[in-house]
């Protein structure tokens, strides 16, 4: 028996039948896909009280349809998922947060404004799963997947998403690590090593998932117009969680402002997402397993 898991999908308005079709890609039979809407209240000046927005009826009516065109548009075009709504008059950040701790991937838009760049900004740090960041490029479900490594723990996790992702896209998997020369010392000799570590960690992956085929590339710090082509053109870019506020905003201005294309952020560690049904397909998100044939 097959394990489905929970998906969430953060909706602000801003391109949202864009986001269903992505989704409508990705998701899996037999998942659950929780599409949420979240705002605080907020005050306005109509008269000398201060009501939140949400207690006038026509405002609320009017969201609730357009939330409600989403599920619809999803059931339609993936009727082998399961799909609900979810409208929250609290912080957006705060509400996909508490989502995202029974979930297996959360999936939300570039950021549009100040106020959704801050709600992504908070999620990318603080998510418990993968977050799934979607550009304006047409969904695609096909094309090798790009990890990014950095030379840290966090590269294993990296991997183990992008294998994953390549293996249900039945592509093959570009791992992409930047290098430093040395200051001192043979400059052969220290980057032949440095190959010989990623070629051995790359084939314990590749192991792992029956032989996918995957591609290793060393850039020097002389490759910079080699490493903004690849972080721009990958179809999927996965790339670990940023450390620290300062590298995390860095991060989010070249990986995610300037692509089209979709950004997968992973925690350090994948945790297991909670199942919806009894069964095992093993410790990876069932969002990344490969389809059965």
């Amino acid at each position: 028996m097959s394990t489905s898991w929970q998906v969430v999908l953060g909706i602000s308005g801003h391109r949202t039948s864009h986001l269903i079709g992505w989704a409508s890609r990705l998701v899996r039979p037999g998942d659950e896909v929780v599409i949420v809407h979240a705002y605080p209240p907020i005050p306005y000046a109509a008269t000398d009280w201060q009501l939140p927005i949400d207690s006038d009826p026509v405002v609320r009516e009017v969201t609730k349809r357009h939330i409600r065109d989403a599920v619809t548009r999803l059931r339609t075009q993936r009727p082998d998922v399961k799909v609900r709504e979810e409208i929250r008059t609290e912080p957006a950040a705060r509400v996909l947060l508490a989502a995202a701790r029974q979930a297996g991937l959360v999936m939300v838009g570039v950021p549009h404004c100040d106020r959704s760049r801050a709600v992504l900004h908070r999620l990318v740090a603080e998510a418990p799963c993968p977050v799934l960041v979607i550009g304006a490029a047409q969904p695609l479900a096909s094309g090798p997947v790009t990890a990014l490594l950095r030379g840290r723990d966090s590269d294993d996790a990296v991997l183990e998403a992008a294998f994953t992702a390549a293996a249900g896209r039945r592509s093959e998997v570009i791992a992409v690590k930047p290098w430093h020369r040395p200051l001192d010392g043979s400059q052969f000799y220290a980057e032949t090593s440095e190959q010989k570590l990623l070629d051995a960690q790359l084939a314990r992956w590749s192991e792992r998932f029956d032989g996918l085929p995957v591609v290793a590339e060393l850039l020097t710090s002389d490759s910079g117009a080699t490493l903004t082509a690849h972080v721009q053109q990958a179809e999927l870019l996965v790339t670990a969680r940023p450390a620290g506020f300062a590298e995390l905003d860095l991060a989010l201005k070249e990986l995610i402002d300037t692509r089209d294309l979709p950004t997968l952020v992973v925690p350090e560690r994948l945790r297991p997402a909670e199942p919806l049904a009894a069964g095992r397909t093993g410790h990876r998100p069932k969002w990344l397993l490969p389809a059965q044939v």
